[in-house]
């Protein structure tokens, strides 16, 4: 049990890592939202935008279930990476159809992905508020011509 806590630890660990590194090294920064005054084009363009965005965080969730699947191999949790990587995808949402588990022996594994999963998921939905907000607020800061007015 303790093997299995401190391993989900350390993962979680790097899970947080990669994930605000990724959103705001990487994500972020080729949407275009992490400029104090973004493009003109990235606000002209905000469906391309948000797209870009859902993306990048999808794929930073991708690598950090890639991360916990690599864990389970190593640890011999499973047979094949392949095996790994669908307990980790039905894991990190909290989805558990329940068809692959691990042993007895590694079983607190995948509810703690879950839990760590849920708060990624939670940050991620924070960024894009965050991003819909920006987008949102740049678009009426500009001219007066694309600003709503006062008087209806």
């Amino acid at each position: 049990m303790i093997q299995q806590i401190l391993l989900a630890l350390v993962l979680t660990a790097l899970n947080v890592i990669i994930h605000i590194e990724g959103a705001v090294r990487v994500v972020l920064p080729l949407c275009g939202l992490w400029k104090e005054n973004p493009d003109p084009r990235v606000l002209a363009r905000p469906i391309m935008t948000l797209i870009r965005l859902v993306s990048g965080l999808l794929v930073l969730h991708l690598v950090t279930m890639a991360m916990w699947a690599f864990a389970y191999r190593l640890f011999n949790v499973f047979p094949d990476f392949e095996t790994c990587f669908y307990y980790s995808l039905m894991s990190h949402p909290t989805v558990g159809y329940g068809d692959v588990l691990p042993d007895r022996a590694w079983r607190l594994l995948g509810p703690i992905e879950g839990t760590v999963g849920i708060l990624m998921l939670g940050l991620s939905t924070g960024i894009l508020v965050i991003g819909v907000q920006r987008l949102y607020a740049n678009r009426f800061s500009g001219s007066d011509a694309r600003r709503p007015s006062d008087d209806g």
